[in-house]
């Protein structure tokens, strides 16, 4: 009698371990479905992306202008100066060309004498004054981008794709650029033929004297001389022969 109700309470204590067994499954499975959901979830949601930090609004100043003119003639490499020029994408290539394939030497700045900050026609200049070490003085201008100055080195240099001198003492058939200044050339001393166009006296650094060109009516330039009496640009000459004999004229700018 006695092994009988042992042999009872041990099955129903065996029975009674299963269904706890069994309970604590479940249980288990349901937390992990639950934790699994949950992160199928959090990956789903999308993220939040961090919102980038505000970059400081920086505003022109000589300060700026002096250091990055600083910078220019101080760097140690080809790649580190053209890099400060304005424009470098363009510039830097017509930099190369003139120090390199024609052989003009870098100046050597020995100090900077006069500064000055103003904006033209929505640009930011910041115009010097510098000596150069041959004891040369000569001015530079420095170009606001929106977030860093640039040396205008066109004007500079009063690059050309050709020596002024010897452009005008040649007179080569094939048109040329040249970074020059225009102004108005008075009333009455245009010609015979301003019809076709509009004359300009045209200034090179390196020029004696000014020297007339006709900006042809083909080439769709539009030069305003209100309130300037110069105008710099980068424009492309060439000479040809009229009437008149050879004649400069400025075909693209």
């Amino acid at each position: 009698m006695k092994r009988a109700v042992a042999s009872r309470w041990r099955a129903s204590r065996w029975r009674l371990t299963r269904f706890i067994s069994f309970l604590l499954l479940l249980l288990g499975l349901a937390l992990g479905v639950s934790w699994l959901v949950g992160m199928l979830q959090v990956r789903r949601e999308p993220t939040a992306k961090e919102s980038p930090a505000e970059r400081p609004i920086i505003h022109p100043t000589l300060d700026l202008a002096r250091a990055r003119l600083l910078e220019y003639f101080s760097a140690p490499d080809d790649s580190t100066r053209c890099a400060l020029l304005h424009d470098p994408g363009r510039v830097g290539e017509l930099w190369l060309d003139y120090h390199h394939r024609r052989g003009h030497s870098l100046p050597m700045l020995d100090e900077v004498l006069t500064a000055t900050l103003i904006e033209d026609q929505g640009t930011v200049l910041a115009f010097f004054e510098v000596r150069l070490s041959s004891g040369e003085r000569q001015p530079m201008a420095m170009v606001w981008d929106g977030a860093e100055f640039g040396l205008d080195w066109e004007s500079f240099t009063a690059y050309g794709t050709m020596d002024w001198i010897e452009w005008v003492e040649t007179k080569p058939a094939a048109p040329q650029m040249m970074r020059v200044y225009l102004s108005k050339v008075p009333d009455g001393l245009s010609g015979d033929d301003s019809a076709a166009g509009q004359w300009v006296s045209v200034e090179h650094r390196d020029s004696l004297q000014p020297v007339m060109a006709m900006v042809e009516s083909e080439s769709g330039c539009r030069l305003d001389f209100t309130g300037r009496q110069r105008i710099p640009v980068t424009a492309e000459f060439e000479f040809k022969n009229g009437s008149h004999g050879s004649r400069l004229h400025l075909t693209r700018m």
